[in-house]
């Protein structure tokens, strides 16, 4: 090791470093890979973290024994360089989602934490160059890893923000959409990817939405109620004007907010012209929506959602879907 090896503590601090650095897994750089960003290694009791390889070098075996021999679990990158590392992570996420020496739990962290972070830009700037087509390979890995690993759900459910973001919504809103999907074979693994990229893009709408109405602390007028209503319909137009979506992701951002008796907007829809996938993402829209925590009121418990969503729901939301969801988080 270099110069850096000397200032190698036993463990890396976790967390943000005076805001100038943040702490990644050591895991999460592969063999033979180039990172495109600078490496770390913790400094001295506590001091500032210490340059250890500048960008655009090959991660070897070599390198990753050498920071284990000094009990390195973690290393820092500059926060200036949190999109290069994403678009890193994304790049190399089925190599992640495939490789039996990471633990269940952290697979499942590092594709959400992945997920999360694209959808927060995705929302900021719709438009974002290839932002699409990156969060769709998300959502494949998302389904790939739920898919082989049958505690991938209840990992994902230990690291799922309870606080209501637009972007943490809609990760919740997918990971929900899928798991529930899958449980109920509603369509073939393939197609769940279908589902869930139109349940991680159910919101995108709300990008043209004025902040001011979604930051609102408290009920919504009238007026403000209207324009938020036409969110559906703004996803659609965003999703047709960017494109690489597939058409039936689009019910989903369509029609999220149909529900069974007619009460739904934007169209009133009746239950059997909602389309199956806007069904499960509806049950899961509706209770990520009720157990996090929003600016204008707390969060309610997994039970006394499940109430509200059997007795004052009930006419809305599709029955079989919603008995397979409490299942599902029952398991």
């Amino acid at each position: 090791m270099e110069e850096a090896d000397s200032h190698v503590q036993k463990l890396a601090p976790s967390g943000e470093v005076g805001g100038e650095f943040i702490s990644i897994p050591l895991e999460t750089l592969f063999l033979d890979t180039v990172t495109g960003f600078k490496i770390y290694v913790p400094g001295k009791s506590g001091a500032q973290p210490v340059l250890y390889r500048a960008e655009n070098f090959q991660f070897t075996e070599e390198i990753r024994r050498r920071l284990l021999e000094h009990h390195v679990e973690r290393v820092y990158i500059e926060t200036s360089d949190q999109d290069a590392y994403a678009k890193y992570i994304e790049d190399n996420l089925d190599k992640i989602v495939a490789d039996d020496t990471i633990e269940s739990k952290k697979k499942a962290e590092i594709v959400y934490r992945s997920v999360t972070y694209l959808i927060e830009r995705l929302l900021d700037n719709p438009w974002m160059r290839d932002g699409i087509r990156r969060s769709e390979e998300l959502v494949r890995n998302t389904v790939d890893l739920v898919l082989q690993d049958e505690a991938a759900f209840r990992n994902f459910l230990k690291v799922r923000s309870y606080d209501y973001y637009l972007y943490a919504h809609s990760v919740n809103v997918c990971v929900f959409s899928v798991a529930l999907a899958q449980r109920m074979e509603l369509c073939k693994p393939s197609d769940l990817i279908v589902l869930g990229t139109g349940a991680l893009l159910h919101d995108i709408g709300m990008s043209r939405v004025d902040k001011s109405i979604t930051l609102k602390r408290g009920p919504l007028n009238q007026e403000e109620w209207g324009i938020v209503k036409k969110h559906p319909a703004y996803g659609v137009e965003i999703l047709q004007e960017v494109g690489g979506v597939p058409e039936e992701s689009y019910v989903v951002v369509s029609q999220h907010h149909e529900r069974c008796d007619k009460s739904g907007y934007p169209q009133g829809l009746p239950a059997e012209k909602i389309h199956p996938y806007a069904k499960v993402s509806a049950i899961a829209d509706v209770f990520d929506a009720m157990t996090s925590q929003r600016v204008y009121r707390d969060a309610v418990g997994t039970f006394t959602a499940f109430l509200s969503m059997k007795n004052e729901m009930r006419s809305g939301l599709d029955q079989t879907a919603f008995h397979e969801f409490v299942q599902l988080m029952a398991e």
